[in-house]
């Protein structure tokens, strides 16, 4: 098996819903068949911190298990990204010219340990961490091997910080903004015309490209693994997605910038609802010959994922987290923050990723990962 994994955005509440995720695919036996890494916002940081707390190394199921997961809970229940922030921007505010991004990747690499280069990732899994072009729209890509969009032209083996990019990554309008980056600062390349294997030199086309949260164009973070219409990429033949976004509510507050920003969410959770969808039809009309996939779905309850998949089977009652659907509600409420969290918030959290994941390959696709 050759996985490829997307991990949504939705700041911490997503991060740690991945963490449950990513565990309950260590305790099978395919942790190791991990091929690719697809990452938007909240999920750049859960990949970025993995790294981070296993000493910039990508860990085996053991280290994830027993090492990594305690680290990260210290972390976000003992310091805030958004305060943290806010104090290294108090203390120099010379900072503050490059934007926020450049403040919290200041704290990712201080605070969390976020201080290896693009340079420094393996090839294997493969991550590829995305955000949207502010001047072109299109999904910018960082990855070992290059970034850019395909607008904007590439840049090859980027000597560039984790941290900035799981920043910018990260950059939702209204909270932390873009990643600004100096074009002249790279060599840039685009393919030449007719061929799709040789590339030329190009002048870029800005002199700084403005870089923001991958979620305003697309919060999946599935299309660098799965291409509606062409199926699966050629590295992967099976995918895992998982989704903490936070579905649309009621809105009553007003203001002089909230107008823009509830249609800016309006139209994020439409693409969002849309893409999903595809997924999900793509995965169910391919489950009858051969398992290429599953998605997983923040605030779903367990009994809620029987009743759908496996109406016949008997939805257990015990279980490593037995969470009830009230828990399942929690978590699907849960504001799209980086504050410190509680540690019962980053045990409910991360239960809730755990037990969805294992609801959904239990019923979805029996067998494929046992414990």
């Amino acid at each position: 098996m050759k996985l490829g994994i997307s991990l949504s955005g939705g700041g911490v509440r997503a991060l740690v819903f991945h963490l449950g995720v990513l565990k309950r695919l260590a305790e099978s036996k395919h942790w190791d068949s991990i091929e690719h890494l697809s990452t938007v916002s909240g999920g750049s940081l859960c990949v970025a911190m993995i790294f981070a707390k296993n000493g910039g190394k990508w860990p085996s199921a053991d280290q994830f298990l027993n090492t990594v997961l305690s680290a990260a809970r210290e972390q976000l229940t003992t310091q805030s990204l958004v305060w943290a922030s806010v104090r290294a921007g108090f203390i120099r505010p010379f900072r503050l010219l490059n934007g926020r991004a450049h403040l919290v990747a200041h704290v990712l690499a201080t605070k969390w340990g976020v201080t290896m280069s693009l340079q420094d990732l393996p090839e294997r899994p493969r991550w590829t961490i995305n955000c949207t072009t502010y001047e072109t729209g299109k999904n910018w890509r960082f990855s070992h091997k290059r970034m850019g969009d395909y607008l904007t032209g590439h840049v090859r083996n980027p000597d560039f910080p984790v941290a900035d990019a799981a920043a910018a990554s990260a950059g939702f309008p209204g909270g932390i903004g873009p990643r600004k980056l100096k074009t002249s600062e790279y060599k840039w390349e685009d393919y030449k015309k007719g061929s799709q294997s040789e590339t030329e030199t190009i002048e870029p086309r800005h002199g700084q490209y403005h870089l923001w949260d991958g979620g305003v164009y697309e919060n999946l973070g599935s299309e660098a693994l799965l291409k509606p219409g062409k199926g699966l990429r050629d590295d992967i033949n099976f995918y895992i997605g998982s989704d903490a976004g936070k579905s649309i509510s009621r809105e009553t507050r007003r203001g002089l910038f909230r107008p823009a920003i509830r249609l800016l969410d309006c139209a994020m959770d439409q693409v969002r609802a849309v893409r999903a969808r595809t997924i999900h039809g793509f995965l169910r009309g391919e489950i009858n010959s051969h398992p290429i996939g599953i998605y997983v779905r923040m605030g779903i309850s367990r009994e809620n994922i029987y009743r759908q998949f496996a109406p016949t089977a008997t939805c257990p009652t015990t279980g490593p987290c037995n969470l009830r659907p009230e828990h399942a509600e929690f978590a699907a409420k849960f504001p799209t923050t980086l504050r410190r969290l509680k540690n019962e918030e980053f045990d409910l959290l991360l239960n809730h990723g755990y037990e969805v994941t294992d609801a959904t390959m239990t019923t979805w696709v029996p067998g494929i990962f046992d414990l």
